[in-house]
This record gives C-alpha cells, sequence and structure tokens, in this order.
C-alpha cells in the first residue's frame, strides 16, 4: 500500500476552474497579464468579458487566457500564462483545451495565437496541434521583440479528445 504524504493530500485538493472575467479582477489580471495596458483591460473586461479567462487555483488567479478575433474572423488568442508557482500542473493545456472548445462550440473553423521565437512555449503550441504559419519582425521600440511565430489550428479537423 502506498502511502501518502500530507503534501499530496493538499495538491488533491486543489481546485481548478476557468471563468470569465469580471470588473472586480483587473488587478488580478494584471499581475500575471502585464503587456495589456489598464485602460485597455477595462474596456476589455466591461465589453467582452468572455474574451478573458481566468485561471484559479481554490479561487485564487493564477493564470490567464485572453484573445481577440484577428482580421475580425479567427479567434486570436494574444496571451496564456500561468503564474511560476503553478506550472507544470497542466493548467495551460486545459485552459487552451476549454478555449478551442468554445471557439469550436461558437462555429469558428480555426484559431490563431503567435509566440515569439526565444519562447520554448512555442513547443507547448506545436504539441497542442498548432502548425507554424508565418512570421512577424517587429523592430521599431517600442515593441521591438524576436521574431514571433504565428500558429494556426483547424478546429473542423479534430477529432474528439
Amino acid at each position: 500500500m502506498k502511502k501518502i504524504r500530507l503534501s499530496d493530500l493538499k495538491e488533491l485538493q486543489m481546485m481548478f476552474t476557468i471563468s470569465y472575467s469580471t470588473p472586480t479582477d483587473v488587478d488580478d489580471v494584471l499581475k500575471i497579464d502585464t503587456y495589456i495596458p489598464r485602460r485597455e483591460l477595462i474596456k476589455k473586461i466591461s465589453t467582452r468579458p468572455e474574451e478573458i479567462y481566468l485561471l484559479r487555483e481554490d479561487d485564487k488567479v493564477v493564470g490567464v487566457l485572453r484573445y481577440g478575433i484577428f482580421w475580425d474572423y479567427i479567434p486570436y488568442m494574444c496571451f496564456l500564462s500561468v503564474s511560476e508557482k503553478c506550472r507544470d500542473k497542466g493548467y495551460a493545456q486545459k485552459a487552451l483545451i476549454f478555449w478551442e472548445e468554445k471557439m469550436k462550440e461558437a462555429g469558428w473553423p480555426v484559431v490563431m495565437t503567435s509566440i515569439p521565437t526565444d519562447d520554448a512555449a512555442q513547443h507547448f503550441y506545436r504539441r497542442m496541434g498548432y502548425t507554424d504559419t508565418g512570421c512577424l519582425c517587429l523592430h521599431e521600440p517600442p515593441f521591438a521583440q524576436p521574431m514571433e511565430i504565428f500558429f494556426i489550428k483547424n478546429l473542423k479537423n479534430e477529432v474528439e479528445r
């Protein structure tokens, strides 16, 4: 019989949930998503709260998924991150699958995302079925960064998970 440590029990009792953002979540979102300006986040939450998912562990925000509609016809996930202390628990994968299912239910045939070439998360997206589809180079300050790889995933060809 395997012995269970107290630390194992605490981890088993953790409750992971995904919910839409609300106006009271602004500060929690900005602790994780430092890319979106506060004013834009407030505007987005007030007009399209369903485009920002909060990943919670025991009711504490530990991750954020934010998306928009690229060219007005392709759902584009522009941000997904889980706080350092909550990584390697599968939360990003769960959030990505949740988002893909919501996009599929809404009738979108494909989804997109992107990641800088120096970010190891590119391998995560490839494992999740995304294919490289192009790149963007931003050299002008304040947006200068490594080349951005764009990924696309066809939701219509997906087999049931």
